[in-house]
């Protein structure tokens, strides 16, 4: 213990720390793409196999589904969208430094992932070395400091991000948030010894330049991931907390700040960035006001108690219905981890500061739903109260009673979830997009040998959603033959016990009969039948074939749909089924009257 008290309070603690952070997160090397990457791959290439988004983004990297009916049709046909989706469903995202990264990638090295990777990483040491210098700044003491980077570093959650190509928008941000955060902190020093006529260090101009590189490296954040708005979380809070000229004229000092964050906002909506009616991904705050509080007050702890314990946000995803439970406990721990930091709260102005921070920066990862990967801003603050805790529990006075004893072995608990058991965890959180990969079944992107494929319509049943949707992308950046459409019919959320008839029910026209009802489980997420209901006779158009909802059940699923072919269907239309780890490749009924059974 002495020794690495001895190295925490050294100056070489930072890069120790940091190759040892780099060291840890290695694995991420071998996990090539995952998900979005695949997308990624066939923007950026010269004859990508689907159309790019037509907005204010660069590349159209981050425009998922902009709401364009033409482009939506074309997204169908690749079965980038299910028929399902909501037409005022919308999913685009403004962050054109990031896309500049990702460019840069497949400019250099477009079938290398490992190089993309490298690049997550350079990215990574760059911000916990920028966190490095804020802990020295901002912490009571150098084994604070030190114990906080240690926190920060080698912090299991961040794993996801590191390892995952496309989630480097919040490294990007955070990088540049810290930079902001930093200069500012920098002016701020030298404006009050000016004012205060105990003289500034260098020329007024050397100084006013951090002023303006706080403000370019904001904006620069805030184009990088809209989590770059929790870099002004954290201006707020040294204005409130820390500033020595008091809050109010630390608040109006941070307008220009304000000016950069509101020209930015403005312009994202003026684009027509945002999502909307994706509220089982992202709530957008000015669209559901109401629903986003509401998901707020049981958000919050679920991510508090994620960065101070070891359970990803991500289960707050898969509760279910014992949400109030899971969010109560929640709620519980961050209590119990708050009470045990109440000292340093007490004694240390930076660690309020650095409080205030993480929650602040809260907020706005608060209208996606929970993932670890989203609290890079929030675990800054975290950390250095992890740190600060480390520092007391340290220095602490000699045990003499039991109470003393109880306490010490309880935070020294806390503290190896952080300091030990974290950064065991850290390799496996890099590698874990590799094992999403084969937990979300995108093997299902492989399909069977089918002669004159590139000629052929694909009508997909009970694929996993992952692969049906990423599909085309995913054979096009693996160079595998595409069919000429994919056609999502329905997906494994189809109930185990339903039966899937397709009727030919004339020369043009297939019905499509699912007795469990379309439309089941994470299938919602792209609809809410209860907020967007469906309607008999409504329609959804592909290139040849229009999809016509013909029956709902009592809930409103749809029962029935029929398929209008503009041209009777061929021989050249296969029925896919997918069966556990493989396709079973069946014939669309020929003949009028002619059923195909589909059970599961």
């Amino acid at each position: 213990m002495n020794r690495l008290v001895k190295l925490l309070e050294s100056p070489r603690a930072p890069l120790v720390i940091l190759l040892l952070a780099l060291l840890l997160t290695a694995s991420s090397l071998w996990v090539g793409y995952f998900a979005d990457d695949y997308q990624h791959h066939a923007l950026l290439s010269p004859d990508m196999p689907f159309p790019k988004s037509h907005d204010g983004s660069l590349f159209g990297l981050f425009s998922f589904i902009d709401g364009d009916p033409a482009r939506n049709l074309l997204l169908r046909d690749y079965s980038l969208l299910a028929w399902w989706s909501y037409d005022g469903f919308k999913f685009v995202f403004w962050r054109p430094v990031t896309e500049i990264t990702h460019w840069i990638d497949h400019r250099l090295w477009h079938h290398h992932p490992v190089f993309m990777h490298v690049q997550n990483l350079l990215w990574y040491a760059a911000l916990c070395w920028l966190v490095s210098r804020l802990f020295r700044r901002q912490s009571s003491t150098p084994l604070a400091a030190g114990a906080a980077l240690l926190a920060f570093a080698l912090d299991s959650s961040h794993g996801f991000g590191v390892g995952w190509i496309s989630s480097r928008n919040a490294i990007v941000a955070a990088t540049f948030g810290m930079i902001s955060l930093l200069t500012y902190m920098q002016w701020h020093d030298s404006f009050v010894r000016s004012a205060s006529g105990q003289g500034a260090t260098g020329k007024p101009g050397r100084q006013r330049k951090f002023h303006v590189i706080s403000l370019i490296t904001l904006a620069l954040s805030l184009l990088s991931a809209e989590a770059g708005i929790s870099t002004a979380a954290y201006l707020g809070a040294f204005a409130l907390v820390l500033d020595k000229r008091g809050a109010l004229k630390g608040v109006m000092g941070l307008i220009p700040h304000m000016l950069v964050t509101l020209a930015w906002w403005a312009t994202y909506k003026h684009l027509g960035f945002g999502a909307t009616n994706a509220d089982a991904y992202y709530i957008d705050p000015a669209h559901s006001p109401l629903l986003f509080i509401a998901k707020l007050i049981e958000r919050l702890p679920v991510m508090l108690a994620s960065q101070f314990g070891l359970i990803p946000a991500e289960v707050y995803g898969f509760a279910g219905k014992p949400v109030p439970v899971y969010v109560t406990l929640c709620a519980l721990y961050v209590a119990f981890v708050l009470y045990l930091m109440r000292n340093t709260l007490r004694q240390h102005a930076t660690s309020r500061f650095w409080l205030l921070g993480s929650l602040f920066a809260l907020l706005p990862v608060a209208t996606a739903l929970p993932a670890d990967r989203n609290l890079l801003f929030v675990s800054v603050g975290g950390a250095i109260l992890v740190g600060e805790l480390f520092q007391e529990w340290i220095k602490r006075p000699a045990v003499i009673n039991i109470k003393q004893r109880l306490s010490s072995v309880v935070i020294a608990a806390f503290l190896s979830i952080h300091m030990i058991i974290s950064p065991l965890l850290l390799p496996v959180m890099a590698y874990s997009p590799r094992i999403w990969t084969q937990h979300m079944q995108l093997e299902a992107t492989r399909l069977p040998a089918i002669d004159d494929l590139e000629h052929k319509t694909l009508l997909l049943a009970g694929a996993p959603l992952p692969a049906a949707l990423g599909m085309v992308v995913t054979r096009y950046a693996e160079e595998l033959p595409l069919p000429a459409r994919v056609w999502t019919l329905s997906t494994e959320q189809l109930p185990k016990t339903n039966t899937l008839t397709i009727t030919r029910s004339s020369e043009s026209d297939v019905t499509v009969a699912a007795d469990g009802g379309f439309v089941n489980g994470t299938e919602t997420a792209l609809r809410n039948p209860e907020r967007n209901p469906f309607h008999v006779g409504e329609k959804v158009q592909f290139s040849g074939m229009t999809l016509e909802i013909s029956q709902l059940d009592a809930q409103g699923k749809p029962l029935s749909i029929v398929l209008h072919f503009v041209q009777p269907p061929t021989n050249d239309t296969l029925i896919l089924q997918w069966r556990k780890d493989h396709y079973e490749v069946l014939p669309l009924p020929a003949a009028v009257g002619d059923t195909q059974t589909l059970q599961w």
